[in-house]
This record gives structure tokens, sequence and C-alpha cells, in this order.
């Protein structure tokens, strides 16, 4: 069986190259949140690592960057932001309620698996 065929889960991607590799194995990404509230540095980091490289050189220049506007905010805590998300799983009660989310996510993306290899 190739690397493809195997089923693991990975708990935590922070940067671009980790969120290319998943995809590029065939594997989904499930951002769990409390809330529809994103952090206040979010539009900008989105906007940051998603920019061409005209783009951010205008940041640059304005000094309308991460590291400008947020200082204390360390890229492996943004690097996420504006990559490609699969699947969101809002965990807006307890950790009891999360395991049923994830079960049921889990249910349906092994469901899923099967028929493709039927």
């Amino acid at each position: 069986s190739s690397d493809k065929d195997k089923k693991f889960v990975l708990t935590d991607l922070r940067m671009p190259n980790e969120f290319e590799w998943l995809h590029r194995m065939g594997g989904e990404s499930i951002l769990v949140t409390r809330s529809s509230i994103k952090p206040e540095w979010y539009s900008v980091a989105a906007y940051e690592n998603t920019a061409s490289d005209g783009e951010l050189c205008q940041l640059v220049a304005r000094k309308e960057t991460m590291f400008d506007k947020f200082p204390d905010v360390h890229f492996s805590e943004y690097g996420w932001a504006g990559m490609p998300i699969d699947h969101y799983i809002n965990n807006h009660a307890d950790l009891g309620f999360l395991e049923q989310q994830v079960q049921i996510f889990y249910e349906k993306i092994s469901a899923k698996s099967s028929s493709k290899n039927t």
C-alpha cells in the first residue's frame, strides 16, 4: 500500500507547506473554531499569506504587514491564515459536543472513502 492509503490525523497545521503537503497526499483540513469571531489580526495575515509578490512589496512599503501591525504575533500562530480549509467544525459547546462532531465527521469521511474504493 502507498502512503496515500494510510489514514492518520494531524492535530495542528500552522505553516503553508504543511497544508500543501496534506493536500498533495490527498488529505483534508478541518478548522475547529469556538465562534465565528476571528482574531483581530486574521484578515491582515490571510491577505499577507496569499498575496502576490507585488502586493507583498506594497504591504511592506506601507508598513502594513503582520510584523508592522501585530509584532507580538509569531508566524507560527498566523501562518495558516488564508490557507484552504476543507471542512469546519464549530465547537460552540463542551468537549462532549466536540467529540460528537468529530465522530460524525469521521463517519462521513469513512463512508466517502469506502465508496471511492468500490
